[in-house]
């Protein structure tokens, strides 16, 4: 393999014996000497380090490493230290990649020397086997008068903690992480949404491209998501949203997102005890929501940041017991959904 290496491709690999090859197969076919792969097997107790094997035995691109069950962010972690490329892309193992998605990286990159290369994704529905429209961000959701190969920062994304939060519709310039000491944390869910938001907020040579090259697998049985709903991981969510105010206090950036901050810390909590927290849960993760809302927002009952439907929710969950919150809710979402199918 050249030492000239322009994209290092980072896959944390965790039981996913059944998608794993077509994740491979999608980014061999379209390898070259400047491209190397590095799988970072975490403790897969099924057929998955078998399966990396027999590939690298066909495919000196491949590296594998091996250690312990730690989680996403310490595998990615520890394929980023190996890494020797340009750029990073970050792959999850259950999914997979457009045929020209690597070329297009290269390309922009190349172009741009930007620090991040943002791209789209499409999410594939694992259950019912098809494509159910687009994730990360929507493509309206950028400036408009970007042209290809612009570089942009931050302000160039609206609705900026909606959107775009995970770390594998992009590709990093190893040296502006090195240089930042960004890694992703470890021992915490949700740890794509920190990384995400310590790198963009830390850069304004990002490159966008609106189509959606990266294929996002949901719906099977071992991803996150569907972990989450079974465990307490959501919890962990509570950290995370103070972990934002810290990085737009590092990064000078707080009075200008203060108000997108605030009213998404609402609405996300919202969602999640909505949809997220198995029943069981319900109770005491709301109770938290509400010493953490009170805690964090100032003049949570007079703040003007607020739009009116959070203020709504607030005024909801401190006068009404969880069970009436929750379901005032989840009804109250079942009507919209019902009538955006009428019309």
């Amino acid at each position: 393999m050249t030492e000239n290496i322009e994209l290092s491709i980072i896959i944390p690999v965790y039981n996913t014996k059944n998608y794993l090859p077509q994740c491979l197969d999608s980014i061999l076919s379209q390898t070259n000497n400047n491209i190397e792969i590095i799988c970072v097997n975490d403790g897969s107790t099924d057929s998955s380090l078998e399966i990396l094997k027999k590939y690298q035995n066909q495919n000196e691109n491949i590296q594998i490493i091996n250690q312990k069950n730690k989680g996403a962010g310490a595998a990615r972690n520890k394929g980023l230290a190996c890494a020797k490329g340009k750029y990073v892309l970050f792959i999850d193992s259950d999914d997979w990649i457009n045929q020209n998605l690597i070329n297009t990286i290269l390309d922009y990159t190349q172009t741009t020397n930007c620090d991040i290369f943002c791209f789209n994704g499409a999410l594939f529905d694992n259950k019912k086997q098809k494509f159910n429209g687009e994730t990360f961000f929507h493509p309206n959701n950028i400036n408009p008068v970007l042209q290809k190969y612009s570089l942009c920062s931050h302000k160039d994304f609206s609705h900026i903690f909606y959107n775009n939060l995970s770390s594998v519709n992009k590709a990093y310039k190893r040296e502006f992480l090195l240089k930042n000491n960004i890694r992703f944390p470890e021992n915490i869910h949700f740890e794509d949404w920190i990384f995400h938001h310590k790198t963009l907020f830390k850069t304004e040579k990002i490159a966008v491209i609106k189509e959606p090259l990266y294929y996002y697998r949901i719906g099977q049985p071992n991803s996150f998501v569907t972990k989450m709903k079974k465990n307490r991981s959501i919890f962990d969510l509570f950290q995370v949203l103070k972990q934002y105010k810290t990085i737009l206090k590092d990064t000078n950036l707080y009075s200008y997102y203060q108000e997108t901050y605030e009213n998404y810390m609402v609405w996300i909590l919202k969602i999640k005890f909505i949809f997220d927290v198995q029943f069981m849960l319900k109770k005491e993760f709301l109770n938290q929501t509400k010493s953490f809302l009170n805690e964090e927002i100032t003049q949570i009952n007079q703040n003007n940041l607020l739009d009116e439907e959070n203020k709504e929710f607030l005024y909801t969950i401190n006068n009404f017991n969880w069970l009436s919150c929750w379901f005032k809710y989840y009804t109250l979402y079942k009507i919209q959904k019902i009538i955006k199918k009428l019309y």
